[in-house]
Parts: C-alpha cells; structure tokens; sequence
C-alpha cells in the first residue's frame, strides 16, 4: 500500500486552538503565524488499518477551533 495524505486547510485570521481525539498513534505539531491552519493525516505505508482511521476522520472548523476526532 502507498502512503496516502488526507489534507485539510482552514483560513485562520486569528489564533486557533487545536483538539486532537485518537487512540494512538504519533501527532506532530508545527505552528506559525500565517492567515491558515492546515492539517495533515498520514498513514504509514502498508498500515491499512491507519489509512481506514484517517478515511473516517473528522476535520472542521469550530469557530476558533481545529477539530480533529478519529474514531
């Protein structure tokens, strides 16, 4: 299996809190004052059951919050 990416990219004129939900897994965090928040879901290669996580995920904008909630 490739490593597949699902992007998400929200504008963000204002600081923005971020809610991460999962079970496990690594969760890398980069910040910088830009207009946008951009998230980024990776599975690593040959992980399908990863891969079927971050299909199901949920990424929104909640007014001044990122909201990422895998199940």
């Amino acid at each position: 299996m490739s490593r597949e990416t699902s992007m998400h990219s929200f504008q963000t004129p204002d600081p923005v809190n971020l809610r991460v939900e999962l079970w496990q897994g690594p969760v890398t965090v980069l910040a910088s004052e830009t207009g946008a928040a951009t998230v980024e879901l990776t599975a690593l290669p040959g992980d399908s059951h990863a891969q079927e996580l971050i299909d199901q995920a949920t990424v929104e904008q909640r007014g001044d919050e990122i909201v990422v909630l895998l199940p």
